[in-house]
């Protein structure tokens, strides 16, 4: 029986089946030639081989250069900024420490301290010859809080220059050029630098906390002429620079100065107890910075303890007459022998 496979004379064409219709050659889906693994084979081996080449360097990534440099030069300008700033505080401490022995030296030579009472006793000849725009001298016992006073003809001189007139930041305390330095207008104001040294009006600042407040017994004020004041805190504020009305110099009568000095007490944050304005006729400020913001003021606010405005002479007779009195109560006699 014939086959009805039959093939052409190549083996793998097509034929008649007889029936006028070409058959399919024998080829099956899925297969290939011998000859097509053997590419597939060559072309793995040839992608072994290619494997075993070295690698490509990495490549860069454009700009790293550019951001290097970028942060050398930040580098750079961090370190000569700090430079800078080390640089300028070593010459703002250098010149506070030359402020501070000018005031120790003025101290020591027109100041002392009387040993019973606690009074300073100021030559204010030896100071005036120095600077004759001394007006006073202030003091509150037991703090840096001892300096002369002077009173320029604006507010801006001793800010940066010492009471001898050296440039200085640390400047000097100095009264308002509006207050009269004779005592004879209603408000006394005295200014003083805020350093961070502890030097100048630093302490005045801590008074705005009612526990520092407290501390404070009597502040000391020595007019030109050598009268003595005796003062006591009243209140303690912290007001904002820009407030221009918080100082006032003019008052029409008694009642507008004491709804002033009430409303100071009424914005302050630290006070005495039963702090009021009867009876009070004058009122000093010492004022100064305050680190709380960028521009605010402290400001310390002082009334004349009774009976206390009494010249340095008074203040030594009525001291000699109260010890002399202790003394004789006690059985000493005048040469300290019992």
């Amino acid at each position: 029986m014939q086959s009805s496979y039959a093939y052409d004379d190549a083996g793998y064409g097509m034929s008649d089946d007889g029936y006028g219709q070409a058959q399919q050659s024998h080829e099956y889906a899925g297969y290939e030639p011998t000859r097509q693994a053997a590419v597939g084979f060559n072309k793995a081996v040839a992608g072994h081989f290619a494997s075993s080449q070295p690698p490509e360097p990495p490549r860069k990534k454009k700009g790293s250069k550019g951001m290097l440099v970028l942060a050398i030069l930040l580098l750079v300008v961090g370190l000569v900024t700090i430079g800078i700033a080390a640089s300028m505080y070593m010459n703002t401490q250098a010149e506070y420490e030359v402020g501070n022995q000018e005031y120790a030296s003025l101290v020591e030579e027109a100041v002392e301290q009387d040993q019973v009472s606690g009074t300073p006793t100021v030559d204010f000849a030896a100071l005036t010859s120095q600077n004759p725009e001394i007006v006073g001298w202030v003091q509150i016992p037991d703090t840096p809080v001892n300096y002369p006073v002077a009173q320029h003809s604006d507010n801006d001189w001793y800010l940066e220059h010492t009471f001898l007139g050296q440039y200085n930041l640390a400047g000097s305390v100095f009264m308002d050029y509006r207050s009269s330095s004779a005592l004879t207008d209603r408000v006394t104001v005295m200014y003083g630098h805020h350093l961070k040294n502890g030097a100048m009006f630093a302490r005045v600042a801590d008074y705005s906390e009612q526990s520092e407040l407290d501390t404070v017994r009597e502040v000391y004020y020595v007019t030109a002429d050598g009268t003595l004041h005796t003062l006591q805190p009243l209140c303690s504020l912290v007001v904002s620079g820009y407030d221009t009305d918080v100082l006032q110099f003019d008052f029409a009568d008694d009642a507008s100065f004491q709804a002033y000095v009430e409303s100071l007490i009424s914005r302050s944050s630290a006070r005495v107890a039963g702090a009021t304005s009867a009876g009070v006729s004058h009122i000093y400020i010492l004022s100064t910075c305050s680190y709380a913001t960028d521009n605010e003021r402290t400001m310390l606010v002082c009334v004349e303890r009774d009976n206390s405005v009494l010249s340095q002479d008074q203040t030594y007779q009525q001291v000699a007459g109260i010890q002399s009195a202790a003394d004789e109560a006690a059985g000493v006699s005048n040469d300290g022998e019992a």
